[in-house]
């Protein structure tokens, strides 16, 4: 990114590198706090990611929560 090496593919505005768009908490896991923010949004219109717009289209759906349940359990690398 800005005079580095980083890429941003995806342009979220967070190197690739750090990308773990599943952790809400950003405690570095994907786990139990991160479901709970995105069911406590689930069906609902999204005013960030963090909020569980894992897709960032604006709302937390089966999307959402499909991304989230494929890295379930996993620290974020």
């Amino acid at each position: 990114m800005a005079y580095g090496s980083s890429q941003d593919v995806n342009s979220n505005g967070v190197p690739d590198e750090c990308d773990c768009l599943a952790d809400f908490t950003g405690d570095g896991l994907v786990g139990l706090d991160d479901l709970s923010i995105l069911l406590a949004h689930y069906g609902a219109p999204a005013p960030s990611p963090s909020d569980g717009d894992i897709d960032r289209d604006g709302d937390v759906d089966l999307v959402d929560l499909a991304l989230l349940l494929a890295h379930f359990g996993l620290p974020c690398a």
